[in-house]
């Protein structure tokens, strides 16, 4: 048996620019606002992470068959148990966040899925790594039809 690990797809080596901690303003729109923030601080490859509470979500799930995603709306406030994301560069060529949250409610029952617009904030706070290397680009990947990197 061939012990030799076959990494299929992509992978990169990166170093560490900076690292960026701070709040999110209260009421700001989750995802848009860390789009805004990577943009401004020129960040085209970084790893992205919050805490807080957010007060409702709306979250998708990538339906693989239907080639979209499924919406679902969480209403009232929620903690942010985790949140993961990353900075690549969009089919337009501007740097933008692609994340994905578990949202926990008073009962610490949880909903989790990929962080859409309409994502308001009560309370966060955040942390990007600035990566020193190629940006990842995120495009349509035409066996799957997931968003996603293939360059």
């Amino acid at each position: 048996m061939d012990s030799t690990v076959q990494h299929i797809g992509l992978a990169r080596r990166y170093g560490v620019r900076a690292v960026h901690m701070g709040r999110i303003p209260r009421g700001a729109d989750l995802v848009p606002w860390l789009d805004s923030f990577v943009q401004e601080q020129g960040i085209a490859s970084g790893v992205v992470g919050a805490v807080g509470v957010v007060e409702r979500a709306r979250l998708g799930f990538f339906d693989t068959v239907a080639g979209r995603y499924i919406v679902t709306e969480v209403d009232g406030h929620r903690e942010i148990a985790a949140l993961a994301g990353d900075v690549s560069l969009r089919p337009d060529g501007r740097p933008g966040v692609h994340c994905h949250a578990v949202l926990s409610d008073p009962a610490g029952e949880t909903r989790g899925g990929h962080v859409l617009e309409g994502t308001p904030v009560f309370y966060a706070e955040f942390w990007v790594l600035d990566l020193e290397g190629q940006a990842f680009a995120r495009e349509r990947d035409p066996e799957t039809g997931v968003t996603g990197w293939v360059r």
